[in-house]
């Protein structure tokens, strides 16, 4: 699995938790369904580590997140844009990415499964981080 697909898997699985009001790993372990989700006998271990970091340091991640919303809070955006979020601050955070690959990916998933304009909130958000 390469890491646009990991990084993809990691946003449905937090989109879905989000949803859902459970933890990521939860969702892992009940599975879901969605045709775009690679399935989980080809889970990648990025993807995996990014999953897990979400489910222990989530609440720290969102008030890290929140402090580069300029006037908005966490949970005012919408979900996909918080699944994003959460995801490329744990890459941020993981260190094994470079910083400008992760913003694009989060760029790139806001475009096709954000809102709009979303992409923009996107950017300037983890610019700030």
């Amino acid at each position: 699995m390469n890491r646009h697909n990991a990084r993809r898997n990691a946003m449905i699985v937090v989109y879905q938790s989000l949803i859902k009001k459970v933890s990521p790993l939860e969702i892992l372990e009940t599975g879901f369904s969605t045709e775009e989700f690679i399935p989980p006998f080809d889970l990648d271990p990025y993807f995996e580590v990014i999953v897990e970091m979400i489910a222990t340091y989530k609440d720290e991640f969102i008030e890290a997140i929140a402090s580069g919303l300029n006037d908005w809070s966490f949970a005012r955006l919408g979900y996909i844009e918080q699944a994003i979020l959460l995801v490329a601050y744990a890459e941020l955070v993981s260190k094994q990415t470079d910083r400008a690959i992760i913003l694009d990916q989060a760029v790139t998933l806001a475009k096709s499964y954000g809102e709009e304009q979303s992409y923009k909130l996107i950017n300037g958000t983890l610019d700030h981080l």
